[in-house]
């Protein structure tokens, strides 16, 4: 009966340790993010066409497909957004072709995913 309590024990030991070492994973990733300069871009120095853009904070996936014409952002298409429950920073598309700029302010809750999806754009326009 003990060695079994031992098992158990020593079986919950392994599962605590992994889930710290998980969680401490996945919060240095987030940090390495937030941390990530986020390059202006100038919609009116780009050709027409379409750019692809893509950032992987390693929870976080997005692909992007950014459109210029006449020298102004006129859609931005989420290709992939791998994510938690971030799929309301999906709007935020919305305020940059608004702007003309990835200067806009996170989606309230999913300020993760907002700061992934500006950056896959910056990546599309600054490729």
């Amino acid at each position: 009966m003990k060695k079994g309590i031992f098992i158990v024990f020593g079986v919950l030991v392994v599962l605590v340790v992994g889930m710290i070492l998980m969680v401490n994973y996945m919060e240095n990733n987030l940090d390495v993010m937030l941390a990530e300069e986020l390059l202006p871009i100038d919609p009116s120095t780009e050709a027409d066409g379409t750019y692809t853009g893509v950032y992987d904070a390693k929870l976080i996936h997005v692909e992007v497909l950014v459109t210029i014409r006449d020298g102004e952002i006129s859609s931005i298409e989420i290709l992939k957004h791998d994510n938690g429950q971030g799929d309301a920073a999906e709007a935020i598309v919305d305020y940059v072709i608004e702007s003309q700029s990835i200067d806009v302010d996170a989606i309230a809750g999913a300020t993760y995913s907002s700061r992934v999806i500006l950056l896959a754009i910056s990546d599309a326009l600054n490729s």
